[in-house]
């Protein structure tokens, strides 16, 4: 396994500009390590993806997807994602209307568009406001 974010508490904040989640940030315990390695790691698309989070109650759920990678650079770094498996729920995906193409971009909170902006803290893969966001 690769892990390529972890955040087990609060001691490193997530809020940061595009430049720094393009080259990443962070300490031992709590990091991101940089759209730029993620895209280096992801570009031939031999790779899966696991998320796996833990609620506030103490339960852990997961949410694995058949393939992953991200689109070059100058995309913005789409995420493309394969089928989906697992009891966190497909969020990144849930609010695409029916028949629309799989690619959501990486935003942060200077390039979220405007009317999404009140729900966006840290950067994250973006489908229609923030349906996902795990910073």
């Amino acid at each position: 396994w690769i892990l390529v974010q972890q955040r087990l508490d609060i001691t490193v904040f997530f809020d940061y500009n595009f430049a720094t989640y393009e080259t990443g940030f962070g300490d031992q315990t709590n990091f991101w390590i940089g759209l730029m390695k993620i895209y280096d790691l992801t570009k031939n698309k031999n790779y899966k993806i696991r998320f796996e989070m833990q609620s506030v109650n103490s339960n852990w759920y997961s949410a694995d997807y058949s393939y992953f990678y991200l689109d070059p650079p100058s995309t913005g770094y789409v995420l493309q994602l394969g089928t989906y498996i697992g009891d966190a729920g497909d969020a990144i995906r849930l609010a695409a209307p029916k028949g629309a193409v799989v690619g959501y971009p990486f935003y942060t909170s200077e390039t979220t568009p405007a009317n999404c902006r009140s729900s966006t803290n840290g950067g994250w893969w973006v489908n229609y406001c923030t349906m996902s966001n795990l910073n």
